[in-house]
C-alpha cells in the first residue's frame, strides 16, 4: 500500500509509540491495541482469542483506542465481509468521537458498513473520495 499512501505505513510492533502523521498495521494474528504508559500511548499487541470473527479485530483496535482517546477519535469502517468493527464504532460513538463508514455500494465487500449502519447513527457514510475529503478538511479546519 505505501505507494498509494502519502503516509508512512509500518506493521506495528509492541510498545511501539503511537506517532502523529503515521500508519501502522497489526501483524497477522495479533490484535492491535491502544495502550497508555508513561510516555504515552504506544502500540500493543494481543493474542488473546480472537471476538467471534478474526483476529486482528477491529472491534478490539477501536475499543482501545476510544478508551484512550476519547472525543478525539475518528473511527473509520471500510469494505468487509463480516460484522467487525460495530461494536467498536459504538465504543468511539460512546466515548462522543466521529464515525464514518464507507457507503456500502463502494465497496467489494459491503457486509461490515451494512451492519454498522443498521446498528447506529453513524455520523457520514461516504465513497472512499468522500472520505478522504472530509478527513483532509477535518485537518484544515481542527489539525487531527
Amino acid at each position: 500500500f505505501q505507494p498509494r499512501c502519502a503516509l508512512p505505513l509500518r506493521e506495528a510492533h509492541d510498545k511501539d509509540a503511537i506517532a502523529p502523521g503515521s500508519v501502522s498495521f497489526a501483524p497477522p494474528d495479533y490484535h492491535l491495541l491502544v495502550d497508555s504508559g508513561p510516555q504515552g500511548p504506544h502500540v500493543g499487541l494481543s493474542v488473546d482469542p480472537p471476538p467471534p470473527v478474526a483476529r486482528p479485530s477491529s472491534d478490539v483496535r477501536f475499543e482501545s483506542a476510544a478508551g484512550h482517546y476519547g472525543p478525539r477519535l475518528v473511527g473509520i469502517l471500510l469494505s468487509g465481509a463480516n460484522e467487525d468493527g460495530v461494536n467498536g464504532l459504538q465504543a468511539i460513538q460512546a466515548a462522543g468521537g466521529l464515525t464514518i463508514v464507507q457507503e456500502p455500494a463502494s465497496a467489494s465487500m459491503p457486509t461490515m458498513p451494512q451492519a454498522a449502519i443498521a446498528a447506529l447513527a453513524v455520523d457520514h457514510i461516504l465513497p472512499p473520495e468522500g472520505i478522504a475529503r472530509l478527513l483532509a478538511d477535518l485537518h484544515q479546519r481542527q489539525q487531527l
